[in-house]
């Protein structure tokens, strides 16, 4: 897709937000609404993956209609680059930094930590190479081995009474909320090398 198909797009996501004929707060929204919404959003064909199935589409909406601009620029730019020429690295996308995106290679591991944020909202797609997530409500979280640092916008623990797995690569991201907590880079067999791009959206408190 072309960027003037994809800014058309994210017109039409944002319109129809306000536009849809349901309340303009996508927290007022019956649970119908919400699928509708994530069904029939022609701006899900813009992007090169989609998100995964677990995601809290009511959340994802709300954030979006809060916070419309960064959303824009985080999909331009996973739709719009040839992510596999960037250089690891952080790279800013909007004026005030803000909102930015992380490249990075790096060999899956066997096991990891999970993590929460309070500040950003994590998207995550592997576009080299695929990766296991494990995702967790943070009432399940047990262990925790670094409280929560607002400098960093962290807090780890080493696992999680219940969680859900699933596949990260090119046909699907992850996207996490503050109430998702996550433990990502996981393999799946083998010590193949991944590629994956972070991208750190802000995240709108009401």
């Amino acid at each position: 897709m072309n960027y003037k198909s994809l800014a058309a797009a994210i017109v039409i996501m944002v319109t129809t937000l306000s536009n849809c004929g349901m309340p303009k707060d996508p927290a007022q929204w019956t649970d119908k609404q919400v699928e509708k919404w994530a069904q029939n959003s022609e701006w899900f064909n813009a992007l090169p993956a989609k998100p995964a199935s677990i995601t809290d589409k009511r959340e994802m909406a709300t954030q979006i209609w809060l916070n419309p601009e960064s959303w824009k620029v985080a999909f331009e730019f996973l739709s719009t680059h040839k992510l596999e020429d960037l250089e690891d690295g952080k790279i800013f996308l909007t004026p005030d930094q803000k909102t930015f995106a992380n490249v990075q290679t790096y060999v899956p591991r066997e096991s990891g930590k999970f993590e929460r944020h309070c500040k950003y909202i994590d998207l995550q797609y592997v576009f080299e190479g695929a990766e296991d997530h494990q995702v967790s409500k943070l009432e399940n979280l047990v262990d925790e081995v670094l409280p929560y640092s607002e400098e960093r916008d962290v807090a780890l623990c080493n696992s999680s009474k219940d969680f859900q797995t699933i596949r990260v690569d090119k046909t699907c991201f992850g996207l996490y909320f503050p109430a998702d907590a996550h433990n990502p880079n996981l393999q799946i067999g083998g010590m193949e090398k991944v590629r994956k791009v972070v991208v750190k959206i802000p995240y709108v408190n009401r």
